[in-house]
């Protein structure tokens, strides 16, 4: 029974761990877009070079994993927003899951992206990544 116990312990505690580390990248204070017009708040605030640090597969696997799923998390809603605007605006939608494209490519085409300019913002990689995806949902001639 104390087994039970002390596990459940570490879980708590891992599982705190990760809550702490994403309630705090979530409270970053919000970076001013290049064009002075908005804000950007939540891991799209955070530098390429935080994202890599925050998922690493040096740090716990699941902390690393939890930190992961935050950040896609918010690149799928960024994502999905540029799609609702683009959208009332007239402007093409990209597919968000074209086939051979899914989540799993476009996680590792953020950190390929984030690997090579780690300076720039998360938020510039997920823009990156939705060109990407707005040429592949273009119909082919």
């Amino acid at each position: 029974m104390l087994c039970g116990i002390q596990r459940l312990g570490a879980d708590m505690r891992r599982t705190g761990t990760s809550l702490i580390a994403a309630l705090a990248l979530l409270a970053a204070a919000p970076a001013l877009a290049a064009d002075k017009q908005f804000s950007i708040m939540g891991a799209g605030a955070q530098s390429c070079a935080n994202y890599l640090k925050h998922t690493n597969e040096l740090t716990s696997s699941d902390d690393a994993r939890h930190m992961d799923d935050l950040y896609f998390s918010w690149a799928q809603g960024w994502m999905s927003q540029l799609g609702r605007n683009g959208g009332a605006a007239g402007a093409p939608i990209a597919n968000l899951n074209p086939s051979g494209f899914g989540p799993p490519e476009q996680r590792k085409f953020l950190r390929i992206v984030c690997q090579g300019e780690p300076a720039i913002r998360y938020r510039d990689a997920v823009d990156r990544l939705y060109q990407q995806l707005l040429v592949r949902s273009a119909p082919q001639s």
